[in-house]
Protein backbone atom coordinates (compact mmCIF):
# COMPACT_ATOMS: atom_id res chain seq x y z
CA UNK A 1 0.00 0.00 0.00
CA UNK A 2 1.16 3.20 -0.45
CA UNK A 3 1.33 6.51 1.28
CA UNK A 4 -1.45 8.13 0.15
CA UNK A 5 -3.75 4.88 0.74
CA UNK A 6 -2.33 4.41 4.13
CA UNK A 7 -3.62 8.42 4.42
CA UNK A 8 -7.03 8.12 3.15
CA UNK A 9 -7.25 4.16 5.53
CA UNK A 10 -6.24 4.44 8.52
CA UNK A 11 -6.88 8.56 9.03
CA UNK A 12 -3.40 9.78 9.75
CA UNK A 13 -1.53 12.60 7.76
CA UNK A 14 1.42 11.89 5.67
CA UNK A 15 3.77 14.24 7.71
CA UNK A 16 2.87 12.42 10.99
CA UNK A 17 3.75 8.83 9.44
CA UNK A 18 6.70 10.33 7.75
CA UNK A 19 7.35 11.80 11.51
CA UNK A 20 6.86 8.00 12.90
CA UNK A 21 9.20 6.45 10.77
CA UNK A 22 11.95 9.09 11.69
CA UNK A 23 11.33 8.40 15.08
CA UNK A 24 11.96 4.67 14.45
CA UNK A 25 8.42 3.48 15.17
CA UNK A 26 7.56 2.29 11.71
CA UNK A 27 10.21 0.71 9.01
CA UNK A 28 8.37 0.26 5.60
CA UNK A 29 10.27 -1.30 2.78
CA UNK A 30 11.15 0.62 -0.35
CA UNK A 31 10.24 -1.06 -3.75
CA UNK A 32 13.06 -1.86 -5.30
CA UNK A 33 12.35 -0.54 -8.49
CA UNK A 34 10.86 2.84 -7.89
CA UNK A 35 12.36 3.43 -4.41
CA UNK A 36 8.65 4.47 -3.81
CA UNK A 37 7.72 3.32 0.61
CA UNK A 38 5.55 0.36 0.27
CA UNK A 39 3.74 -0.22 3.96
CA UNK A 40 2.55 -4.24 4.65
CA UNK A 41 -0.37 -5.07 6.78
CA UNK A 42 2.00 -5.21 9.47
CA UNK A 43 3.22 -1.52 9.10
CA UNK A 44 -0.61 -0.67 8.63
CA UNK A 45 -1.18 -2.50 12.30
CA UNK A 46 1.39 -0.57 13.66
CA UNK A 47 0.24 2.72 12.30
CA UNK A 48 -3.33 1.51 14.41
CA UNK A 49 -1.73 0.91 17.14
CA UNK A 50 0.36 3.89 17.45
CA UNK A 51 -2.70 6.54 16.54
CA UNK A 52 -4.78 4.03 19.21
CA UNK A 53 -1.84 4.83 21.43
CA UNK A 54 -1.29 8.70 20.55
CA UNK A 55 -5.53 9.69 20.73
CA UNK A 56 -5.15 8.64 24.69
CA UNK A 57 -1.88 10.68 25.08
CA UNK A 58 0.71 8.08 25.38
CA UNK A 59 4.27 9.35 25.07
CA UNK A 60 6.20 8.72 21.79
CA UNK A 61 8.69 7.13 24.52
CA UNK A 62 6.24 5.09 26.09
CA UNK A 63 5.50 3.45 22.57
CA UNK A 64 9.20 2.75 21.51
CA UNK A 65 9.57 0.78 24.79
CA UNK A 66 6.25 -0.78 24.31
CA UNK A 67 7.43 -2.12 20.81
CA UNK A 68 10.77 -3.40 21.49
CA UNK A 69 9.16 -5.30 24.96
CA UNK A 70 11.15 -3.28 27.53
CA UNK A 71 7.49 -2.64 29.01
CA UNK A 72 4.62 -3.75 29.27
CA UNK A 73 0.81 -2.38 28.10
CA UNK A 74 -0.19 -2.31 31.59
CA UNK A 75 2.40 -0.33 33.13
CA UNK A 76 1.77 2.18 30.52
CA UNK A 77 -1.58 2.06 30.40
CA UNK A 78 -1.53 2.63 34.82
CA UNK A 79 0.47 5.43 34.24
CA UNK A 80 -1.96 7.55 32.16
CA UNK A 81 -4.46 6.87 34.03
CA UNK A 82 -2.29 7.70 36.88
CA UNK A 83 -1.68 11.03 35.36
CA UNK A 84 -5.23 11.61 34.19
CA UNK A 85 -6.71 11.34 37.57
CA UNK A 86 -4.28 13.59 38.96
CA UNK A 87 -5.53 15.92 36.18
CA UNK A 88 -9.30 15.54 37.28
CA UNK A 89 -8.40 15.87 40.73
CA UNK A 90 -6.43 19.43 39.97
CA UNK A 91 -9.92 20.15 37.93
CA UNK A 92 -12.34 19.63 40.34
CA UNK A 93 -9.78 21.47 43.25
CA UNK A 94 -9.78 24.73 40.71
CA UNK A 95 -13.55 23.96 39.78
CA UNK A 96 -14.26 24.33 43.32
CA UNK A 97 -12.42 27.36 43.89
CA UNK A 98 -13.98 29.08 40.92
CA UNK A 99 -17.41 28.27 42.63
CA UNK A 100 -16.00 29.89 46.00
CA UNK A 101 -15.37 33.09 44.46
CA UNK A 102 -18.36 33.33 42.60
CA UNK A 103 -20.67 32.65 45.61
CA UNK A 104 -19.35 35.55 47.53
CA UNK A 105 -21.54 37.73 45.19
CA UNK A 106 -18.69 40.44 44.65
CA UNK A 107 -18.10 42.90 41.98
CA UNK A 108 -14.42 42.63 40.42
CA UNK A 109 -13.71 45.55 42.99
CA UNK A 110 -14.28 43.92 45.77
CA UNK A 111 -12.80 40.62 45.30
CA UNK A 112 -9.63 40.65 47.46
CA UNK A 113 -7.12 39.51 45.62
CA UNK A 114 -4.40 38.73 48.86
CA UNK A 115 -6.88 36.65 50.73
CA UNK A 116 -8.17 34.44 47.22
CA UNK A 117 -4.21 34.06 46.34
CA UNK A 118 -3.05 33.26 50.12
CA UNK A 119 -5.64 30.33 49.59
CA UNK A 120 -4.09 29.60 46.04
CA UNK A 121 -0.47 29.04 47.75
CA UNK A 122 -2.00 26.78 50.22
CA UNK A 123 -3.56 24.30 47.24
CA UNK A 124 -0.47 24.62 46.06
CA UNK A 125 1.50 23.33 48.36
CA UNK A 126 -0.76 20.40 48.49
CA UNK A 127 -0.26 19.90 45.18
CA UNK A 128 -2.87 22.07 43.02
CA UNK A 129 -1.54 23.29 39.63
CA UNK A 130 -3.11 26.41 38.84
CA UNK A 131 -3.24 28.22 35.20
CA UNK A 132 0.24 28.75 34.51
CA UNK A 133 1.26 32.01 33.74
CA UNK A 134 4.77 31.61 33.19
CA UNK A 135 4.09 32.12 29.92
CA UNK A 136 2.64 35.20 29.90
CA UNK A 137 5.42 37.51 29.20
CA UNK A 138 6.11 35.26 25.89
CA UNK A 139 2.55 36.16 24.22
CA UNK A 140 3.53 40.19 23.99
CA UNK A 141 6.41 39.14 21.58
CA UNK A 142 3.96 36.87 19.17
CA UNK A 143 1.49 38.34 15.69
CA UNK A 144 -2.15 38.61 16.77
CA UNK A 145 -2.37 35.39 14.66
CA UNK A 146 -0.71 33.31 17.60
CA UNK A 147 -2.61 35.44 20.09
CA UNK A 148 -6.04 34.78 18.96
CA UNK A 149 -4.64 30.65 18.74
CA UNK A 150 -3.46 30.89 21.54
CA UNK A 151 -6.19 32.56 23.72
CA UNK A 152 -8.60 29.72 21.72
CA UNK A 153 -6.44 27.21 23.04
CA UNK A 154 -6.12 28.07 26.48
CA UNK A 155 -10.47 28.92 26.10
CA UNK A 156 -10.89 25.40 24.85
CA UNK A 157 -8.52 23.35 26.39
CA UNK A 158 -7.10 24.87 29.40
CA UNK A 159 -3.11 24.85 27.23
CA UNK A 160 -2.14 24.42 23.87
CA UNK A 161 -1.88 21.75 21.64
CA UNK A 162 1.78 20.24 20.32
CA UNK A 163 1.47 21.79 16.78
CA UNK A 164 0.89 24.87 17.63
CA UNK A 165 3.43 24.82 19.70
CA UNK A 166 5.65 23.90 17.33
CA UNK A 167 4.40 26.65 15.11
CA UNK A 168 4.78 29.63 17.71
CA UNK A 169 8.62 27.56 18.19
CA UNK A 170 9.24 28.01 14.70
CA UNK A 171 8.78 31.04 14.79
CA UNK A 172 10.79 32.35 17.40
CA UNK A 173 13.64 30.66 16.00
CA UNK A 174 12.61 32.73 12.72
CA UNK A 175 11.82 36.14 13.92
CA UNK A 176 13.65 37.00 16.92
CA UNK A 177 16.90 35.00 16.88
CA UNK A 178 18.61 38.21 16.70
CA UNK A 179 16.74 40.42 19.23
CA UNK A 180 15.65 37.45 21.67
CA UNK A 181 17.71 35.13 23.13
CA UNK A 182 15.78 32.19 22.35
CA UNK A 183 18.37 29.85 24.40
CA UNK A 184 17.61 31.51 27.77
CA UNK A 185 13.61 31.48 26.86
CA UNK A 186 13.52 28.03 26.06
CA UNK A 187 15.29 26.89 29.02
CA UNK A 188 12.75 29.07 31.30
CA UNK A 189 9.74 27.18 29.78
CA UNK A 190 11.43 24.31 30.38
CA UNK A 191 11.68 24.46 33.22
CA UNK A 192 8.03 25.31 34.04
CA UNK A 193 6.41 22.32 32.02
CA UNK A 194 5.54 18.50 32.90
CA UNK A 195 7.78 15.97 32.03
CA UNK A 196 5.60 14.77 28.95
CA UNK A 197 5.30 18.31 27.69
CA UNK A 198 9.26 18.63 28.25
CA UNK A 199 9.98 15.76 26.17
CA UNK A 200 8.14 16.58 23.36
CA UNK A 201 9.24 20.53 23.46
CA UNK A 202 12.72 18.92 23.53
CA UNK A 203 11.82 16.53 20.68
CA UNK A 204 10.58 19.38 18.36
CA UNK A 205 13.70 21.61 19.11
CA UNK A 206 16.20 18.83 18.36
CA UNK A 207 14.20 18.20 14.76
CA UNK A 208 14.28 21.67 14.00
CA UNK A 209 17.70 23.24 15.30
CA UNK A 210 20.27 20.45 16.65
CA UNK A 211 22.80 23.01 17.71
CA UNK A 212 20.13 24.71 19.92
CA UNK A 213 19.29 21.44 20.98
CA UNK A 214 22.51 20.40 21.83
CA UNK A 215 23.17 23.85 24.01
CA UNK A 216 19.50 23.16 25.84
CA UNK A 217 19.66 19.61 26.92
CA UNK A 218 23.37 20.30 28.64
CA UNK A 219 20.87 22.75 31.33
CA UNK A 220 17.71 21.00 30.93
CA UNK A 221 17.08 17.23 30.67
CA UNK A 222 15.02 14.02 31.71
CA UNK A 223 16.30 10.77 32.16
CA UNK A 224 15.68 10.29 28.25
CA UNK A 225 18.11 12.81 27.67
CA UNK A 226 21.43 11.79 29.75
CA UNK A 227 22.73 9.97 26.41
CA UNK A 228 23.51 13.66 25.48
CA UNK A 229 25.65 14.31 28.61
CA UNK A 230 29.45 13.33 29.03
CA UNK A 231 30.25 9.62 29.73
CA UNK A 232 32.12 10.28 32.37
CA UNK A 233 29.79 12.46 34.52
CA UNK A 234 27.12 10.74 34.13
CA UNK A 235 28.57 7.33 35.28
CA UNK A 236 30.05 9.13 38.21
CA UNK A 237 26.91 9.98 39.28
CA UNK A 238 25.18 6.80 38.93
CA UNK A 239 28.23 5.18 41.05
CA UNK A 240 26.66 6.24 43.66
CA UNK A 241 23.47 3.63 43.49
CA UNK A 242 23.67 0.58 43.69
CA UNK A 243 23.42 -2.26 40.60
CA UNK A 244 20.44 -3.52 41.42
CA UNK A 245 18.95 0.33 41.13
CA UNK A 246 20.91 0.93 37.71
CA UNK A 247 18.84 -2.07 36.17
CA UNK A 248 15.75 -1.01 37.60
CA UNK A 249 16.49 2.45 35.85
CA UNK A 250 17.25 0.63 32.24
CA UNK A 251 13.62 -1.48 32.70
CA UNK A 252 11.79 2.00 32.00
CA UNK A 253 14.59 3.32 29.68
CA UNK A 254 14.56 3.60 25.84
CA UNK A 255 16.58 1.30 24.13
CA UNK A 256 18.74 3.83 22.97
CA UNK A 257 19.47 4.78 26.92
CA UNK A 258 19.55 0.87 27.08
CA UNK A 259 22.80 0.50 25.08
CA UNK A 260 24.07 4.32 26.94
CA UNK A 261 23.76 2.41 30.08
CA UNK A 262 25.86 -1.13 28.99
CA UNK A 263 28.29 0.83 27.72
CA UNK A 264 29.11 2.81 30.80
CA UNK A 265 28.78 -0.79 32.77
CA UNK A 266 29.86 -3.68 30.26
CA UNK A 267 30.45 -5.81 33.83
CA UNK A 268 26.49 -5.87 34.58
CA UNK A 269 24.81 -8.47 32.62
CA UNK A 270 21.48 -6.39 32.47
CA UNK A 271 19.42 -9.76 31.16
CA UNK A 272 20.25 -11.32 33.97
CA UNK A 273 19.47 -9.05 36.56
CA UNK A 274 16.42 -8.16 34.86
CA UNK A 275 15.32 -12.06 35.22
CA UNK A 276 16.21 -11.86 39.02
CA UNK A 277 14.60 -8.57 39.78
CA UNK A 278 11.36 -9.76 37.90
CA UNK A 279 8.29 -7.40 37.54
CA UNK A 280 9.25 -3.57 38.96
CA UNK A 281 5.99 -0.96 39.45
CA UNK A 282 6.56 1.78 37.06
CA UNK A 283 5.99 4.30 39.77
CA UNK A 284 8.99 2.67 41.50
CA UNK A 285 11.13 3.22 38.12
CA UNK A 286 9.88 6.44 37.72
CA UNK A 287 11.19 7.65 41.03
CA UNK A 288 14.75 6.25 40.42
CA UNK A 289 14.91 8.34 37.37
CA UNK A 290 14.51 11.28 38.81
CA UNK A 291 16.61 10.47 41.85
CA UNK A 292 19.91 10.09 39.10
CA UNK A 293 18.60 12.75 37.42
CA UNK A 294 19.13 14.90 41.03
CA UNK A 295 22.08 13.29 41.26
CA UNK A 296 23.42 14.20 37.76
CA UNK A 297 22.71 17.97 38.41
CA UNK A 298 24.29 18.30 41.83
Amino acid sequence: MRIKEVEENIGITRKNIRFYEKEGLLSPERNCENGYREYSENDIKKLKEIKLLRKLGIPIEAIHLLQSGCIELEAVLEKQLHNFNNEIDNLNVTKDFCMKIKKQNLSYKEVDPDLWLSNMRELEGRGTRFMNISNDEIIRFLPDKFKLQYYEAIIKNGQIDNALLGEILAYFEEAYKKSVNTEKLLIDILKRVNSDEKSELLRMIKENNSGLYGKISSNIFDFEDIVTLDKVQVKKALEQFNKQIIVKASMGASPKVNEYLKSLFPEIDFLSERNAIGSVPIAEIINIHDEIVKEINN
